[in-house]
């Protein structure tokens, strides 16, 4: 798929939602070599969503050793949306599972 893609690195993951409670699992994986280099799981509420969030992308940019730049950092804490319940219409509730 990578290749296919022409990227080097893959984030799989799954968000699982029961009610208000969320759990991201997340990995990352090198490409090139087929080596898993980072995964983490994060559990919160619907409330922590952006936190969550941005606590996956600065995780994955500190395991691929990334010194983010002034607005790089800001696109990363920018919330794109309003709230979580924006976040909620916006995403549906089909897509996620109960976990």
């Amino acid at each position: 798929m990578a290749a296919e893609l022409k990227v080097r690195y893959v984030l799989e993951g799954s968000v699982r939602r029961a009610g208000n409670n969320l759990c991201i699992i997340a990995q990352l994986i090198d490409a090139d070599g087929d080596e898993h280099l980072w995964a983490d799981k994060y559990t919160g509420t619907m409330d922590d969503v952006f936190d969550m969030q941005e606590k996956v992308s600065r995780a994955i940019a500190e395991v691929l050793k990334l010194k983010l730049t002034v607005a790089e950092d800001k696109i990363i804490a920018k919330r794109s949306l309003p709230s979580a319940q924006a976040f909620d219409f916006y995403c549906g509730t089909e897509y996620m599972g109960a976990f």
